[in-house]
């Protein structure tokens, strides 16, 4: 069996403002923009590590609906405190 190869390292937050603040006080660096992801109620900023991986901080979206599953990495639940909390293959 196979992983696959490494993709990205993931940082989660209660909210987008905490892991970016979070991010920021750790790498001095603020992560740019990303999106939003409608069907599991979150939105990510995220920047590139190297040419294959990058690093999301990723948070519930206030403005989505809620998800009608629950949200990647147990964000309907988020931590009090942002942290590095997942790492992802492709």
């Amino acid at each position: 069996m196979s992983l696959g190869h490494f993709d990205h390292l993931v940082v989660i937050a209660a909210t987008l403002a905490a892991g970016l603040d979070h991010v920021e006080r750790q790498i001095g660096l603020r992560l740019p923009p990303g999106g939003a992801h409608p069907l599991m109620g979150t939105h990510n900023h995220l920047i590139r590590l190297g040419e294959s991986g990058f690093l999301e901080v990723i948070a519930p979206d206030p403005d989505a609906a809620p998800p009608s599953r629950p949200r990647w990495f147990e964000l309907d639940q988020p931590p009090e405190t942002p942290r590095l909390a997942h790492w992802v293959c492709g």
